[in-house]
């Protein structure tokens, strides 16, 4: 995936499944990034992505969690459940990194390469479908994301932790 017009390129899963208890794992390498511009996972989305969670790995090896929703005018917004955050389990720009997230009620639990980073409860999103991204931010003229595997599983009985 590549954006270079400061905008996030998303492509859906191509499933009509719509998720609510799962495991997806992407493994996925930014060849092309700066701190600003990232890749990652939509989990829980509507049918617009208008209303989301929001897994996205930096250039810099840091991680964010967002929520995205529509305010009263109907304009995209993005509230940081967890701001970005160093995280030392993140390889480098250039090489290939694994995110597992788990949705289990209103449990969400993030793995980057095997270790779990973070885990959090927010019971706004039940259900809904599964997006890979890519996001230009606003100081680089491109971002670069090779996504070389995709899977989906069912939520394991016992979260990782």
């Amino acid at each position: 995936m590549t954006e270079n017009n400061h905008k996030i390129l998303v492509e859906s899963l191509p499933t009509t499944t719509v998720f609510d208890d799962f495991m997806v794992t992407v493994n996925f390498t930014l060849t092309q990034s700066d701190q600003n511009d990232g890749a990652g996972v939509y989990v829980r989305g509507d049918s617009n992505l208008d209303h989301d969670y929001r897994i996205e790995v930096f250039g810099d090896n840091t991680y964010f969690i967002g929520k995205e929703y529509l305010d009263s005018n109907k304009t995209g917004k993005v509230t940081s459940i967890v701001a970005p955050t160093k995280a030392d389990a993140l390889h480098p720009v250039g090489q290939e990194n694994k995110m597992t997230v788990v949705m289990k009620g209103s449990t969400l639990v993030l793995l980057l390469n095997d270790t779990v980073v973070k885990t959090i409860t927010d019971s706004d999103y039940t259900r809904g479908q599964i997006a890979l991204f890519a996001d230009n931010g606003t100081t680089s003229n491109g971002v670069k994301a090779s996504f070389s595997s995709v899977a989906v599983y069912h939520a394991p009985s016992q979260l990782p932790s």
